[in-house]
């Protein structure tokens, strides 16, 4: 094995690591009800990240990596073995705060989880791409694809938090509108009731 290889592969080694204390951490909280979906689409995808990983690592054994591969190679490692040390942060935080009979907790409100699982993905696909391991990833990649897919078409919770923002001022009846067509903002000062619309007549009372 050159020192090329045996850097790889300490560096796999590493992020294994890291990712196998995330899948312990996916077993902790399988019996708590009140966390985001992100968490268990994580759960769910979290052995095929370690399946790949392990089989690049075990692909070092019999092939070599070319120098050309290996700065692109570990600087994707390196920062996927960070994005997963966060993501273990983010699994002790739901097992801290949460619990079976908890309704609401500090976990939920957790940003980030959505970003931080595609970054992992992308690079773990990345890392699945490039030749040796290209021979042994089969259908690895397209497993973890589909999980991409998914994160990438959750909501973010900060975003959708921020689209229900609505402040109110005013003593009367406010009406809002969290649809997806275009917001038009007006302002009544005076203590009659205030009708918008884009199409048809538009009426103030005194």
């Amino acid at each position: 094995m050159t020192t090329t290889d045996a850097e790889t592969k300490t560096l796999l080694d590493a992020t294994i690591s890291g990712i196998q204390t995330t899948e312990d951490l996916c077993k902790d909280i399988s019996n708590f009800e009140n966390l985001p979906l992100a968490f268990n689409a994580t759960a769910r995808c979290v052995p095929s990240i370690q399946t790949a990983l392990v089989s690049c690592r075990d692909s070092l054994v019999s092939t070599s990596l070319e120098m050309s591969y290996f700065q692109e190679l570990s600087t994707a490692l390196e920062t996927c073995k960070v994005e997963i040390a966060r993501l273990n942060e983010i699994f002790h935080k739901a097992v801290k705060y949460s619990n079976p009979n908890a309704q609401h907790g500090p976990v939920a409100k957790e940003h980030g989880l959505e970003a931080l699982m595609k970054a992992i993905l992308n690079h773990v696909i990345q890392t699945l791409r490039t030749p040796p391991f290209q021979a042994v990833s089969g259908t690895q990649i397209k497993d973890l694809e589909q999980a991409l897919a998914v994160f990438e078409k959750m909501e973010s919770p900060s975003a959708a938090k921020a689209s229900t923002n609505v402040n109110n001022y005013g003593n009367g009846v406010m009406n809002t509108n969290f649809g997806s067509g275009p917001q038009n903002n007006f302002e009544n000062k005076s203590s009659g009731s205030f009708i918008t619309g884009s199409i048809g007549t538009l009426r103030i009372g005194k």
